[in-house]
């Protein structure tokens, strides 16, 4: 979800559903790539967000979605800021339990970020480097190891950059992050956007509207 599409979303769920499509899921914009370099341009204005989070959660709760809707937040928590901000400056907050559900399944410990990159998850690219997750291929600086070169099992087992990320703690998040009071309900966004915004893997999220307050 983007400023490029955001004025389609109704029109694009009403259409899935006239193509029998009944589950759908929105993930909203990874500033990484292309969307970071033309953040200005692609990017939602914290407003834009709020309109979007309000006009969906609505229709959500008065049954009128067209379609079974999730949104995918780029962060995994169960108060991801993308959701909760919007919601909580509209006054809808108790309405979270709309997109996040209280039995959310989760393998992270509660003083981990909100990433299973390099943890649970991987990604290779098409010349055999290994990445935590998909939003960090367009960050050459980030990758683990490539297969042609080494097993996926040394990779996975010995990779320095996994080993960083799977010891990066909240407590150790450096900027604005480490002194908010959401920080271990938010669990810092996504650590790809961080990443692209700050060069640090504990870094925080500046995506955030409360990185700038």
């Amino acid at each position: 979800m983007s400023k490029i599409n955001k004025d389609y979303i109704i029109e694009t769920l009403e259409y899935l559903k006239s193509l029998e499509i009944y589950n759908v899921a929105i993930m909203l914009l990874a500033s990484v790539g292309n969307a970071d370099d033309n953040y200005d341009n692609t990017y939602l204005s914290f407003d834009e967000l709020c309109e979007v989070i309000k006009e969906l959660t609505l229709m959500k709760v008065e049954g009128k979605m067209p379609v079974s809707l999730d949104i995918v937040s780029t962060g995994e928590s169960l108060c991801p800021w993308e959701i909760y901000l919007p919601l909580k400056h509209l006054g809808m907050e108790k309405y979270i339990t709309e997109w996040k559900s209280e039995k959310f399944d989760t393998t992270l410990e509660d003083d981990e970020f909100g990433c299973t990159a390099g943890k649970d998850s991987l990604c290779i690219d098409g010349y055999g480097n290994v990445f935590g997750c998909s939003l960090m291929v367009s960050m050459h600086e980030l990758i683990a190891g490539n297969t042609k070169r080494e097993s996926l099992v040394d990779i996975w087992n010995n990779s320095h950059i996994f080993n960083e990320m799977r010891r990066n703690k909240l407590c150790s998040v450096e900027g604005p992050c480490s002194n908010c009071n959401l920080l271990h309900s938010c669990k810092s966004g996504c650590r790809a956007c961080a990443y692209a915004r700050t060069k640090k893997l504990n870094g925080s999220d500046m995506r955030c509207p409360l990185s700038n307050s």
